[in-house]
């Protein structure tokens, strides 16, 4: 009976063991799957890194393999071999390592041979260097026989010098004998002076004798001539009316029309650089002189019949291109053009002021005025800033628009430009009056483009 028990015991006692190994074998073997399965993806891992670097038909490119042996070489891997290369690379065709190839690539199509290869820049480079040291060497060349004719020349000069130095030597005694003559002809004119200013003397009493009486006699007409202008002034206002005016000064013909060129839209005009006629000119055309007048009844000059432009000129005429004409009274032989601002045988003065549009685009900007003083300078004219005695011409621009008064709050220049603006339009109007008051001629911009051959259809 006890041996039964003891045999139990050792039966049960193995069947733990062995439970108990089994259970370590699977505790073993879970763990060893684990590890291997983690092994197994980290693995993948590397072999996915590794492919993104360089796949497995590339690891047999020849080029792969120089670097990878040449990596082996020098105990480094093939990735740092790369960057070390890369960075000679750079340093060596930029100076900066840290350079892109893009950045390279931007940095060579500046150049003027960009769009080849560096080596092939850098040789082409070489070659101009070579061509031009050659040109230099052929300059060097070329400057030593110019130096040499020019040494040749200074010999030839010192001859030339030491020729004329004889000739002016033997010239000063010429020179001397002269002077004896020229003393005895100086003694002669002297005598002759002497006689001459005796007739002199006696013709400046004649003449003083008779200037006294002469201004006697004109004492006597000028009263006689206060008198006659005392009927004048009377007789003056009954009629006017009647009275032959001359043309205004605006009014006036400055040249005519000599060849008319159909074909090439082109006329010879009878006044040139010696006329004071300059290039880009303008000229109205009129049929007489007596059709430079302003329409009946207001102060507005009806247009030309054509306008011209002086595109060359010559001492005695010039060649000027149509601009404009009407369509049933062409330009012909004859024709005579004017231009308000121009005249040869008087400078105009004018005083421009307001806003004007040279330009045409629909905008009068006070920029514009210089311009078209511009022109009346290039044309002869004076411009000057205020009306004088002397002054033939006012010409008004626009008149500036006075926006509202600031309020009380308004900021310091907008008060400043609304006074500006305000001082401009005074400014304006005093013109104008002067203008009228005076009987100086007022054109605005639309009579002045009428009266230079510049209308706007």
């Amino acid at each position: 009976m006890a041996a039964r028990t003891s045999a139990s015991v050792g039966v049960a006692v193995t069947i733990t063991i062995l439970g108990v190994l089994s259970l370590g074998l699977f505790v073993t073997t879970l763990i060893f799957y684990g590890n291997m399965t983690r092994a197994q993806t980290e693995q993948r891992a590397l072999v996915a890194d590794m492919e993104s670097l360089v796949t497995g038909n590339e690891r047999n490119h020849e080029t792969v393999r120089q670097v990878i042996d040449a990596a082996r070489a020098e105990r480094v891997s093939a990735v740092t071999y790369l960057i070390r290369s890369w960075r000679e690379t750079m340093q060596a065709a930029s100076g900066d390592e840290a350079m892109t190839v893009a950045q390279l690539k931007d940095r060579l199509a500046s150049y003027e041979d960009g769009g080849t290869a560096l080596l092939a820049m850098v040789q082409t480079r070489d070659d101009r260097i070579g061509s031009l040291t050659r040109q230099l060497d052929e300059a060097e060349a070329a400057r030593a026989r110019a130096q040499q004719y020019a040494d040749q020349v200074a010999s030839s000069m010192a001859d030339i010098e030491g020729d004329f130095q004889e000739q002016a030597t033997s010239l000063a005694g010429e020179v001397g004998d002269h002077s004896q003559q020229v003393l005895g002809h100086s003694q002669r004119i002297e005598q002759t002076a002497r006689r001459w200013q005796a007739d002199v003397d006696q013709l400046t009493n004649t003449f003083t004798a008779e200037r006294n009486e002469l201004e006697d006699r004109l004492g006597e007409l000028r009263q006689q001539n206060l008198s006659l202008q005392d009927k004048v002034n009377r007789l003056s206002g009954e009629g006017a009316a009647d009275g032959i005016r001359p043309l205004p000064e605006e009014a006036l013909a400055d040249g005519q029309i000599n060849t008319v060129n159909v074909a090439a839209r082109e006329v010879i005009l009878s006044i040139g650089r010696k006329d004071k006629v300059v290039l880009g000119m303008t000229f109205a055309v009129y049929d007489d002189q007596t059709s430079i007048r302003p329409v009946e009844g207001t102060d507005l000059y009806r247009p030309g019949k054509a306008d011209v432009e002086v595109i060359r000129v010559e001492e005695n005429y010039s060649v000027a291109r149509i601009l404009r004409q009407s369509a049933g009274n062409p330009i012909v032989r004859g024709d005579v053009v004017a231009n308000a601002v121009y005249d040869p045988k008087k400078v105009y003065k004018v005083v421009v002021f307001g806003q004007f549009d040279v330009n045409r685009d629909g905008y009068a900007t006070d920029f514009e005025r210089e311009d078209l003083e511009g022109y009346i300078r290039s044309w002869g004219g004076i411009v000057v800033d205020d009306v004088a005695g002397d002054t033939d011409f006012i010409i008004l621009g626009q008149k500036p628009t006075l926006p509202p008064p600031p309020g009380i709050n308004a900021q310091r220049v907008d008060i400043e430009t609304y006074t500006a603006i305000q001082r401009t339009i005074q400014r304006y109007d005093e013109l104008l009056r002067i203008g009228q008051d005076t009987s100086i001629p007022i054109l605005n911009e639309n009579r002045l483009r009428t009266l230079i051959g510049d209308y706007a259809d």
